[in-house]
């Protein structure tokens, strides 16, 4: 009954994409089995950041960063329908803004026939990718709020994250507070 009762902790941590650390010993009937699951063990292998600036009065960058561990990679745009997930980055624009050309990664995409799904794939490795998107912003339009979702899938040689879903906000300053920065830096 204890073994069973550690197998399903193991097993519903390992659904979450926890790391256990579960005791060796076995506990005496009616005692409490200790889960330790810290911040420092739970298992990242892609971490997501966004940054944007006002690059002038009509113009705006967002940079996407995916931060991968070394021994993984991302999967590209384009899957095989057989095959792993694809990497999906989509922007929700308010009124008055607009993409300004297409999402460029900051790397080529790689590209190899992979045994675990059997299929040609493509994928970004290395430590950093970066995906910057323009866009360009109505005159008179100040701060501007733009969320993007991000759908993604990635591997190392032995095992696969599940397709994970999350969804940033990512703020744009007015064109005021980015001269304003900008004024403040030169005179340093």
């Amino acid at each position: 009954m204890i073994g069973t009762i550690k197998n399903m902790a193991v097993c519903l941590a390992g659904l979450a994409g926890i790391v256990l650390s579960v005791p060796a010993q076995t506990p005496s009937v009616g005692s409490i089995i200790q889960v330790n699951a810290s911040k420092r063990e739970i298992s990242k292998p892609i971490v997501w950041n966004a940054t944007a600036e006002r690059t002038a009065v009509t113009d705006a960058v967002i940079k996407l960063s995916a931060e991968i561990k070394d021994g993984w990679h991302l999967y590209g745009f384009l899957m095989p329908e057989d095959g792993p997930k694809p990497t999906d980055i989509k922007f929700s624009l308010p009124e008055g803004v607009r993409l300004a050309g297409e999402l460029n990664p900051s790397i080529e995409v790689s590209r190899k026939f992979d045994t675990m799904f059997d299929s040609e794939v493509e994928f970004w490795g290395g430590n950093e990718i970066v995906f910057t998107q323009n866009l360009v912003i109505d005159p008179g339009i100040g701060e501007v709020h733009v969320m993007c979702d991000i759908s993604f899938m990635g591997c190392n040689d032995e095992t696969c994250l599940p397709y994970r879903h999350l969804s940033l906000e990512i703020r744009i300053p007015s064109v005021t507070e980015t001269e304003n920065k900008k004024i403040s830096r030169n005179k340093s």
